[in-house]
């Protein structure tokens, strides 16, 4: 493995230019990475790199495998899960464009809403930047990612500012919906249709109950997170009046339109009341066009806003 320092250097010529750090304590130990190093864009290549030379794993007694993920959090993960749980073990981050972006769009004392949370990755990293005056709401239907997100949360000393809702965000509460999904992979869970048949063979499917985003906040969030793997109809139904009272609200959704029932009529709701435009994988923001979306045969990354700000 290469030095830290090393690694610093790397980073700043990839890009050509210079990057100013803070020293190294002794020796090649381990600069720990601060919410703000993921914000820069230009930044991203060397702080992927700085962030996989400091990833770790720990087997632990119960099946679970303590890591440390963006260089700074040290998180409990799943063994058997082969997807993101294996993804922060060897790399230590997942989605580095919505970390980039989170950590230079949230600010300390704003309220930020993580749906589909998974096991707590950004509901960490959203809760350690709105700080002790701000607040985080994260829903995640799977009773195992949530009893995660709630361990990582206490881990990092976080737990007083999220309050976390084992349910599926949807377009009412009160309603009971089945989870199917690979043991082996669970971040891609998704929500059966009324009426779906349920016993497929290989995936677990979970009872679950729903919440619509209208009741999770009596009052305006600032930032909303959506990756809910198709359910986005659903959930947006769900989140109207909470999109009425946040006139200053970002939403940031991964949409696929394969996932979607009427994605045309989907997005052409959502772009009636927000602007288009699109996170990168270079973590930067661009307008999109919905025909443009609607063609691509993968997932998009959408960031609404009522103005263009970020």
């Amino acid at each position: 493995m290469k030095p830290f320092a090393w690694l610093v250097g790397q980073a700043s010529r990839l890009h050509g230019r210079r990057q100013r750090r803070r020293p190294l304590a002794t020796g090649q130990a381990m600069h720990r990475l601060e919410p703000e190093d993921y914000a820069s864009s230009w930044r991203r290549v060397g702080m992927q790199a700085l962030i996989r030379a400091q990833a770790r794993a720990v087997p632990l007694p119960d099946g679970s495998v303590l890591c440390r993920a963006l260089g700074r959090y040290p998180m409990v993960v799943d063994g058997r899960d082969l997807g993101l749980s294996a993804r922060l073990m060897l790399d230590g981050f997942w989605d580095y464009a919505v970390v980039a972006f989170l950590a230079r769009t949230l600010r300390p004392g704003q309220v930020a809403i993580d749906v589909g949370a998974n096991l707590g990755l950004l509901t960490v990293l959203m809760a350690d930047l709105v700080g002790p005056a701000g607040a985080v709401a994260a829903v995640e239907p799977n009773p195992a990612l949530i009893t995660l997100a709630a361990r990582n949360l206490s881990l990092n000393g976080l737990a007083g500012r999220a309050t976390l809702h084992q349910a599926a965000a949807a377009d009412r509460g009160g309603e009971v919906r089945w989870l199917r999904l690979d043991p082996t992979d669970p971040k891609n869970g998704h929500l059966l249709p009324p009426g779906a048949v349920t016993g497929r063979g290989g995936m677990l499917e979970v009872e679950v109950p729903t919440l619509a985003l209208d009741d999770l906040v009596a009052g305006a969030a600032d930032v909303v997170k959506i990756d809910v793997e198709g359910a986005e109809e659903s959930v947006w139904d769900g989140m109207q009046g909470l999109l009425d009272r946040s006139p200053d609200i970002l939403v940031l959704m991964e949409v696929n339109p394969a996932r979607l029932a009427d994605a045309a009529g989907f997005l052409h709701a959502v772009a009636a009341r927000f602007l288009l435009r699109e996170l990168r994988a270079d973590t930067r923001v661009a307008p999109v066009r919905l025909e443009a979306v609607l063609a691509r045969p993968g997932d998009t990354q959408l960031v609404l806003t009522r103005r263009a700000r970020v």
